[in-house]
């Protein structure tokens, strides 16, 4: 992650935590920032099948709430879904990456 001296925690945090918990599971991922906040992307940058988004512009920023786009979108009529808990996108990435290895 590149340092940025314009990020604001309140965006920063959630990717975090979430960053923490896809670690812990063993899950690729990059963190890089992204208007005042932060976007986690997986598998990787050149590899990239969805993202997570915290950020000025992003849907429930305003909450702490987190933003998707990609594989784990649930939405059929739109490409993200946004206001959503960290726990509830931890469990759709272990469920994807749990579909992807059988």
């Amino acid at each position: 992650m590149t340092k940025n001296n314009n990020l604001n925690s309140k965006y920063c945090e959630p990717i975090l935590h979430l960053a923490n918990l896809c670690s812990a599971e063993g899950i690729p991922f990059v963190v890089r920032p992204a208007f005042e906040g932060l976007q986690l992307v997986c598998p990787s940058l050149e590899k990239w099948e969805f993202d997570v988004i915290c950020h000025r512009g992003s849907y429930g920023h305003e909450q702490g709430l987190l933003e998707i786009m990609g594989a784990i979108c649930n939405a059929c009529d739109d490409d993200v879904e946004g206001y959503l808990e960290v726990e509830e996108v931890f469990e759709r990435i272990k469920k994807y990456y749990k579909k992807r290895s059988l």
